[in-house]
């Protein structure tokens, strides 16, 4: 919330406009030594916490809203108009309470890519990132590119960091079409396949969704859907085709995630 003292004690009226159900701020500072601020000042935790932010502050003082999932949200958001049936409908069931309205127009999505949750089990490379699905999406890219014959209104979401070491074996497999510029191509890379946080308030027609996990390391599931922001982030900035890509005998079992059932 500091963050946005500056402009607002400037300001003879302020407007904040936020999601408190998209991706949560960022903050740098360690949760210990906000607590010891905390401690030494006295202030509890509506006054400062590491997951306070500028949005949850606004809501707070907004006498007019509604409580979506135990969090008061201030003058909320009515009619979505950035995707359709069924991310619009799995988004508002497991972050809205199913009170938002869509007023989303269907469109042609020139892509080729059909709703779904694709099974693909394998074992991690690194921390969190399967090889075999990474190898899917590649594929799935390059079968977008020959039918379009031109890079795809599409991104390469995942939960995990590990996810721009897909970049360089799509650069690689995609080479081979001359029409497109090399420097193109590295900014459509850069552009376009990333984390989750990074895609924060852009939109494609299309996201495919990289899960990534094994057995082993299916213990980060439980953060990744400890709350409804990351997939409501992952299905929203999708306007007309949404892939998950994973394992599903993990992430069909976690809370939210086992709406991408629904995928069709």
């Amino acid at each position: 919330p500091q963050a946005a003292a500056g402009a607002i004690w400037r300001s003879k009226r302020a407007v904040i406009v936020g999601d408190p159900f998209q991706i949560e701020p960022v903050i740098t500072i360690p949760e210990q030594v906000v607590n010891n601020i905390s401690r030494y000042f006295g202030l509890d935790k509506t006054q400062i916490q590491t997951s306070l932010s500028v949005q949850s502050m606004a809501d707070r003082a907004n006498p007019y809203g509604w409580i979506t999932n135990d969090t008061w949200t201030g003058s909320p958001l009515r009619v979505h108009r950035r995707c359709v049936d069924p991310m619009f409908s799995i988004a508002n069931e497991i972050a809205y309470n199913g009170m938002i309205y869509n007023s989303t127009l269907a469109d042609n999505p020139h892509l080729f890519i059909q709703n779904g949750f694709v099974q693909v089990e394998g074992k991690v490379s690194g921390r969190h990132y399967v090889p075999e699905q990474g190898a899917l999406i590649r594929q799935m890219i390059i079968d977008e590119i020959r039918q379009l014959q031109d890079l795809p209104d599409l991104f390469v979401i995942s939960p995990f960091s590990e996810i721009p070491e897909l970049r360089q074996p799509i650069k690689q497999a995609l080479m081979v079409y001359k029409q497109i510029e090399n420097n193109e191509l590295q900014k459509w890379l850069d552009a376009h396949i990333g984390t989750v946080h990074t895609f924060q308030g852009k939109q494609a027609a299309g996201v495919i969704l990289c899960l990534g996990l094994d057995q082993k390391s299916k213990g980060a599931a439980s953060w990744a859907s400890s709350k409804p922001n990351l997939l409501n982030v992952a299905l929203t900035h999708a306007k007309q085709r949404f892939v998950a890509v994973g394992d599903g005998t993990i992430w069909l079992r976690q809370p939210y995630f086992s709406k991408l059932k629904a995928l069709k």
